[in-house]
């Protein structure tokens, strides 16, 4: 029975004797691959058969390496070319057998150019003159070819062309509409969308309206006459009031004792307690007694009271309310505008003529018409509504409208392309349709056929083909023309087109 082990390039003397402990059979057969460094070495090989004689088997190798095959050969190990040669073999070298058939040498041709050589020197000396010619004939064709390659492709030419150019522009009046789906190059439509956003502010402004408004207090004094014989003290403050038509009441300003007599008297001062000509009231109307002292003393005034006055102050009136609404429903929008714009991509707008209020949530001021007061407050919250659109809708569009302004022989170039977005013409209510202005702008350049040139200009001297191009091509300014190197003669351009650079300079 026999077992092939395949070893891997990296495997050393140590793995491949482990791997023989793991063998199953009493002869085995080693195939070394290429590049493998094992059994290289003598040593590898006493390693070796050392292994092989304490387990008891036989081994044999397969390997081209010539270093290997010696190797084996001198440490009595078999080795074979191919893993069939191997297996089929009968019968493998053991240790201590001293034979082994190695392939036989190859034989020696009867005639070899050295050995002719060494009889003849006659052949020798002819041979050496012959490998001169040959080198000096080599190196004449090589010198040869590199002249040519340099007259072809070192020479190299720079033509740079300005072609005649034109400004084109358009001024093209758009409609984007929500009921718009997609865009309409022939109607000139593009497609809109409504968003909304959810506010709310507050805001106050100077009221206008003035009026009449009570100012001082009027002042005066009062007579409490005694009901009883006990003496009875009136305390500051208690309040006494006159009792035709709507009451007017007076506080009094100390406190005042009547004398223990019945009809006894007492004066003491009285202030209106509202300021204002209210006050001012004739003599013996304060003729009742507000509280429990009302049933002890009787009062009356036997002097006018006086000096209740009016001011001019300012209050609210309905243009003030509608000028703090429309003021602060304008602020709201801007609001409104600035948190639709951060929603948007960097193509889309939001005209400002197209926001609109879609609801009020909440309108609340802080005062009424009428009421005295420097200022006006509201607190709103609303909803408003815009339409979005997205500008590169409109870029077929308007570059339809460019090219279509591009005269025949001419090229719009695309780095000069310029869209920009016009003023707004108006909002159409029923639809929310925006009609606005878009404005383009590019730069049409005469088309340059380059090959067509360089093959006309080709091995022509620079005169030459300067007036060509002057004549031929339509330039704005004088054809460039630069041969490298300088210090080339002859001052031709290249004959090759891949050495005529053509620089187009189409214009700003």
């Amino acid at each position: 029975m026999q077992q092939i082990i395949y070893l891997e390039v990296d495997d050393d003397i140590t793995t491949i004797r482990n791997r023989l402990e793991w063998a199953q059979a009493p002869r085995v057969l080693l195939v070394i691959p290429r590049g493998c460094p094992a059994l290289h070495r003598p040593l590898d090989f006493k390693l070796l058969r050392r292994q092989v004689d304490a387990l008891g088997i036989e081994v044999a190798l397969v390997s081209k390496d010539p270093v290997v095959q010696d190797l084996a050969y001198e440490h009595k190990f078999s080795i074979f070319s191919t893993t069939k040669r191997g297996q089929r073999a009968r019968r493998w070298r053991k240790a201590g057998e001293g034979e082994i058939l190695r392939p036989p040498a190859r034989p020696q041709p009867r005639w070899s150019l050295g050995s002719a050589l060494e009889k003849n020197p006659s052949l020798r000396r002819a041979l050496r003159v012959a490998r001169q010619v040959l080198a000096s004939g080599i190196f004449l064709i090589v010198v040869g070819v590199l002249i040519l390659g340099a007259y072809l492709v070192v020479p190299g030419a720079k033509i740079v062309l300005m072609p005649a150019s034109e400004v084109v522009s358009v001024t093209v009046p758009l409609t984007a509409s929500p009921t718009v789906e997609a865009v309409d190059v022939e109607q000139l439509l593009l497609p809109a969308r409504i968003v909304e956003a959810r506010v709310e502010g507050r805001a106050q402004i100077p009221t206008t309206g003035t009026k009449d408004a009570p100012d001082a207090p009027a002042t005066g004094t009062v007579v409490f006459i005694n009901r009883s014989a006990v003496s009875v003290t009136v305390p500051k403050g208690t309040a006494v009031s006159t009792s035709a038509g709507t009451p007017i009441r007076f506080l009094t300003l100390e406190d005042v004792t009547l004398p223990p007599t019945v009809g006894g008297i007492a004066r003491v001062g009285v202030q209106a307690a509202e300021p204002g000509p209210i006050g001012n009231v004739g003599v013996n109307l304060i003729n009742r007694v507000e509280g429990p002292m009302a049933v002890k003393v009787r009062v009356t005034n036997d002097e006018p009271t006086g000096g209740g006055t009016v001011k001019q102050a300012s209050m609210v009136t309905p243009a003030d309310k509608e000028r703090l609404r429309a003021a602060l429903l304008q602020q709201l929008q801007q609001k409104a505008y600035a948190a639709m714009t951060e929603e948007l991509s960097e193509s889309e707008f939001v005209p400002a003529e197209s926001l609109q209020v879609e609801l009020i949530l909440v309108e609340n001021y802080d005062k009424f018409v009428e009421e005295v007061a420097d200022t006006l407050g509201l607190e709103m919250r609303i909803v408003v509504s815009g339409v979005v659109i997205d500008e590169a809708d409109a870029e077929p569009l308007m570059l339809k409208m460019l090219h279509g302004q591009v005269r025949s022989g001419f090229d719009l170039l695309p780095e000069t392309i310029h869209l920009q977005r016009g003023q707004v013409i108006g909002v159409r209510q029923e639809d929310r349709a925006v009609q606005f202005v878009m404005e383009g702008t590019g730069v049409m350049a005469a088309h340059l056929d380059v090959s067509l040139i360089q093959e006309a200009i080709r091995g022509q001297t620079v005169e030459f083909a300067q007036d060509y191009l002057r004549a031929n091509v339509p330039l704005r300014a004088e054809p460039q023309v630069t041969l490298s190197p300088e210090w080339l003669p002859g001052k031709r351009i290249p004959w090759l087109p891949l050495r005529i650079n053509v620089v187009v300079q189409a214009g700003e």
